[in-house]
């Protein structure tokens, strides 16, 4: 493998002063020594903008875009616009990657001639209690080295594989083919993955845990959010407009659609009965209802729908039995179940 390709790696900066340094510790103690850090400060009102410039002369490999805040899309798509290296790879700032990562991708990249080489595993790290838990987004088994194919099988047919940080992309793909993130949009990644896997020849996967995704108290990963059914029926339409575009419509890539329909009612249904949706029962139990009777998503009861892929047997589990219950129209049972989960 030639050690002088240079990788840049985007790093993204919001009200993360706690955990920047970490981050940027993490890229910089690489066994890979071609690496261009680019710090896109998206407006923080902290102390973050300084402590960019601070690492930046530390690091003469680090370089500082400051910009208006315009949110997380709007940052990556600012890095990307100001990379000089053959490879990209974006990271969170409260994220940190394992020192040999990007050099065992690159090395990947390289002997497969690949456009993208992707992680199946990962760690997730609890800030309150610092546990390390190793987390899978799906088992090598059923990884697809045809872009077509894995978009159709793990991101729509599984709803999985979809975060774009800790991945390692070739930089012309994205730029040739002017494949950005969705700016305002919740769930960016799935877009931004589906407009890729248009393009992409050919794909790797990298088999060890090479992320360290912190989980932090509060964050907005978990969080409920009254506006993610607009992001639902706006999934739906692009997986359709997908398999449209590559001529994939039959009954079987229609049917991963539907799946991908089902797993994201079921999801947001947790959330909005859970008790990170901390609105009285009945309020909740109307927002659900008109989710689950609307006209896109009545159909979906009515079919049969593959359990989808969770390590945690509990999760798949708790999936399953709603999907039932929801099936043979047991709604209030199903109701109170997600309720207390």
């Amino acid at each position: 493998m030639d050690k002088n390709i240079l990788v840049s790696v985007v790093i993204p900066v919001y009200k993360t002063e706690k955990f920047l340094e970490n981050a940027v510790n993490s890229v910089v103690k690489q066994t890979y020594s071609r690496i261009e850090i680019i710090l896109v400060d998206d407006g923080s009102p902290d102390i973050c903008p300084q402590l960019c410039d601070e690492l930046a002369e530390k690091y003469e490999n680090i370089f500082v875009l400051h910009k208006e805040n315009g949110g997380l899309s709007s940052a990556r798509n600012a890095g990307l616009e100001c990379v000089k290296g053959k490879y990209v790879y974006f990271l969170d700032s409260d994220d940190t990657i394992e020192e040999h990562a990007i050099e065992d991708m690159v090395r990947i990249a390289e002997k497969e001639n690949s456009d993208v080489v992707f992680p199946n595993q990962y760690y997730k790290v609890y800030e309150d209690t610092n546990e390390k838990k190793l987390a899978f987004h799906y088992t090598e088994d059923i990884f697809e080295t045809n872009p077509q194919d894995y978009a159709l099988n793990i991101l729509i047919g599984r709803v999985r594989g979809q975060r774009s940080t800790a991945v390692l992309y070739r930089t012309s793909v994205l730029v040739d083919n002017n494949v950005r993130f969705p700016v305002g949009l919740i769930s960016e990644d799935f877009f931004f993955m589906l407009d890729l896997m248009v393009v992409a020849k050919k794909l790797s996967i990298y088999t060890k845990p090479s992320l360290f995704n912190l989980k932090r108290i509060g964050s907005i990963t978990g969080a409920y959010h009254p506006e993610f059914e607009k992001t639902i029926w706006l999934m739906d339409e692009k997986a359709k407009a997908f398999i449209k575009k590559i001529g994939r419509e039959d009954k079987d890539a229609m049917q991963k659609v539907d799946d991908l329909l089902c797993r994201n009612t079921i999801a947001y249904l947790f959330k909005i009965m859970s008790s990170l949706n901390p609105a009285p029962y009945k309020e909740k139990k109307k927002v659900a209802l008109d989710l689950l009777y609307h006209e896109k998503t009545r159909k979906v009861w009515k079919k049969n729908h593959p359990a989808p892929y969770f390590k945690s047997k509990k999760t798949k589990l708790a999936f399953t039995l709603v999907y039932k219950l929801l099936r043979y129209n047991f709604v209030s049972l199903a109701l109170r179940f997600m309720s207390f989960s």
